[in-house]
């Protein structure tokens, strides 16, 4: 990814219950119904308010409301791309987006599309977890920003699950310290953490057959570093085959914490049951661990603490969606194809609802699974 671009963390561009009053609104890899049903919720009321809603994704999804141009069939890239040539309309493209753009015709869907939002009051452009994960996000994020600048829409994406926002606030980006401040050292990503010969390496509620998607393979490449140390609520044989130590942790819902979400809101909880037998909420193994080590800073008492040092220090950062990217990216960077999107299933998306009984015996469930009976 294009790192200046990047904001200091995944903001949605506007109010949540905003969306619903804009006039024309252009989903980008998003199956958004599964990924953020309130927010879907809110494009739905604004589309059957009279809205041009359109969508560009590998594939199509369903929503229950007429849709005013469906993009699919193709990357992610070349659908932006001839977007972006029809909203030019004789403008120059922005620079880092012309060779992308080189020697593209815009289809009529395509032309619809930009159409729709250079004639809208309020357009609004969304960028959704399928984006997120794509090959080329850097390539698929520059078009989305350069469609907006052109038809003078707003611009913003989705998180990826309900804390994102607030870990990458927190500086767990390899580019980023805390509130967003580049780091003078750039760390590891982290498929470069599994290409590397590493002596340590802590997994935080982190299953890799499951949840590292930016790589093949992170099993076995897991299991050949120095020392794997899993912070994990559960055990399955992945872990037990890559992890040389589990560390019983709870639940998300057997802590308290607090959240922030894509429009910047803080949102504290506390923790609805004790976690079970010996584990600890995560943040406790943490201190203990820099305890042990002597590292500074570990002195937490409660997970208030660690809020009021967290609000004093970056409290104050506001969400911020502008794109600040200027390198050229003259070819995708990464695989443009359908296929190579990643959908997650929304009932496989973590630990917790992977293993819930109920819900993997619902419909739902049971499509994502292939079986259609």
């Amino acid at each position: 990814s294009d790192q200046d671009a990047d904001p200091i963390y995944p903001s949605l561009g506007c109010g949540i219950d905003e969306l619903e009053n804009r006039d024309a609104i252009f989903v980008v890899g998003s199956n958004l119904r599964r990924e953020a049903p309130i927010i879907a919720h809110r494009v739905r009321k604004a589309a059957t308010a009279g809205g041009k809603v359109s969508f560009a994704s590998g594939r199509e999804h369903d929503y229950y409301f007429d849709t005013h141009e469906y993009l699919s069939g193709a990357g992610l890239v070349e659908l932006l791309a001839g977007v972006a040539v029809a909203a030019a309309d004789g403008k120059s493209l922005p620079d880092n987006v012309v060779g992308l753009c080189k020697g593209v015709t815009a289809s009529s869907a395509q032309k619809a599309v930009a159409a729709s939002l250079a004639a809208a009051e309020n357009g609004h452009i969304v960028l959704g977890n399928i984006a997120g994960r794509h090959g080329a996000y850097s390539a698929v994020r520059a078009l989305a920003a350069a469609i907006g600048e052109l038809t003078g829409s707003g611009f913003g994406s989705l998180s990826e699950g309900s804390n994102s926002a607030g870990a990458s606030l927190a500086g767990v980006l390899p580019h980023r310290n805390a509130g967003g401040e580049a780091r003078d050292k750039q760390g590891l990503a982290a498929a470069d953490m599994l290409d590397s010969s590493l002596d340590a390496v802590l997994l935080l509620n982190i299953e890799p057959d499951a949840d590292l998607l930016a790589c093949e393979d992170a099993v076995s490449r897991l299991s050949q570093q120095g020392f794997v140390v899993a912070l994990t609520p559960f055990v399955s044989d992945a872990l037990r085959e890559s992890a040389d130590l589990l560390l019983p942790i709870g639940t998300f819902a057997e802590s308290s914490g607090t959240y922030v979400n894509i429009t910047g809101t803080w949102q504290s909880f506390g923790g609805v049951a004790n976690p079970v037998g010996e584990a600890r909420p995560a943040w406790k193994v943490l201190r203990v661990l820099g305890n042990l080590v002597e590292a500074e800073g570990f002195d937490y008492v409660t997970s208030e603490d660690v809020l009021d040092e967290a609000r004093a220090h970056f409290g104050n950062v506001a969400a911020d969606s502008t794109y600040r990217g200027n390198g050229k990216i003259d070819t995708p960077n990464g695989e443009d194809s359908p296929e190579a999107e990643i959908d997650t299933p929304m009932y496989e998306v973590d630990g917790l609802v992977r293993r819930a009984t109920a819900l993997q015996l619902t419909p739902e469930a049971q499509r994502s699974n292939g079986d259609e009976s």
